[in-house]
């Protein structure tokens, strides 16, 4: 199996919760430098304004290159990132505008620190004033063609035992399993920039976000979503039975015993089994029907997994469709059993 950011058939796997920058990934290349400042230990250049870049990315928005020139962990609480910015167009261009919100330039939020082992994101520190814990982006002037600016942002700390992140960057490809280096050196800033050092400042509550995995079949067999809490499979009706059936197809129960594999590699307890309907027909049709389907599932999960686990079973016919009823592929999305349990 194998996944993009499993056997066959072959899944694809997506992060819900973050910016454009996830999407472009098969449209524009990320470069990886070799032989750059990180070692092996993930130890970078004392000179993080000096360094020789990390990993390159291109803005598809703008006309600038992103070289990341350092990531390090200087205290157990903060990562500090440090990044060159390039004018590759033939006219001035504002790095403000590029590295900040439409609504709100003071603030880089679409620059984020991306822990895909627990599902985090973390977006820059804010100081009590309002201001991130960076250059302050509204202020950057513009860049020239050919012209380079160095910024900095500085973000609340994965776990000590996260060695690597991937760095989103707004309206490009992130930059992929970047070492966190472990250099305590300062980060001046550059030329003309406030310093904005957080053991300096008062800071707000740190912004993480959190992050859902999503998994599918490339069949359409089953969805499979995860946090850092729980797993969600999504078994699509038109595999597990026949129309307006409830007695399990062959094919169906080898794809139960997948999920049943799931539940015992698990911490779970509890199982929530529920079934669901398209708006194809009423609910006296759809309610009962997706009881049956929630309760067959159940039964047979029951007779598969090892552990001791309960299990519960409901029927929600329509009523908590994920697509949308309006198109072929939106009704085959909410025929669906879903299958929850703690990870």
């Amino acid at each position: 199996m194998m996944t993009s950011m499993r056997r066959t058939p072959r899944p694809r796997r997506t992060l819900v919760g973050l910016t454009a920058a996830a999407l472009l990934l098969p449209l524009f290349a990320t470069v990886l430098v070799a032989g750059g400042p990180a070692g092996r230990d993930g130890a970078q250049a004392a000179n993080p304004w000096g360094a020789r870049p990390i990993q390159t990315t291109y803005m598809a928005a703008f006309p600038f290159r992103v070289d990341l020139l350092s990531l390090n962990r200087p205290s157990p609480q903060a990562v500090v990132a440090t990044f060159r910015l390039t004018n590759i167009g033939s006219t001035d261009h504002m790095a403000g505008q590029a590295l900040g919100t439409l609504d709100d330039l003071r603030s880089p939020a679409g620059i984020a620190l991306l822990d895909a082992e627990n599902l985090k994101a973390y977006f820059p520190l804010t100081a009590s004033d309002g201001e991130c814990v960076c250059s302050l982006f509204s202020s950057l002037p513009n860049v020239e063609p050919g012209g380079t600016l160095d910024v900095f942002a500085w973000f609340p700390a994965p776990p000590a035992d996260v060695q690597r992140v991937s760095v989103e960057i707004p309206f490009a490809p992130p930059l992929m399993d970047v070492p966190i280096g472990s250099s305590t050196a300062p980060v001046p800033p550059p030329s003309g920039q406030p310093e904005r050092d957080p053991a300096k400042l008062t800071l707000r509550s740190p912004r993480i976000q959190q992050l859902v995995s999503v998994t599918d079949t490339l069949d359409k067999s089953r969805t499979t979503e995860e946090d850092d809490k729980e797993k969600r499979v999504r078994l699509s009706t038109d595999v597990l039975f026949d129309l307006n059936k409830a007695d399990l197809k062959p094919r169906a129960r080898s794809i139960l015993r997948d999920v049943a594999k799931q539940i015992d590699r698990s911490s779970a307890k509890t199982v929530r089994v529920d079934g669901h309907a398209d708006i194809t027909g009423n609910d006296a049709i759809n309610i009962p029907l997706s009881k049956r389907r929630a309760a067959a599932v159940k039964n047979e999960l029951e007779r598969l997994v090892e552990r001791d686990v309960t299990f519960r079973a409901e029927g929600h016919g329509s009523a908590q469709p994920v697509a949308s009823n309006k198109t072929a592929e939106g009704r085959r999305l909410n025929r669906r059993v879903t299958v929850s349990f703690a990870k």
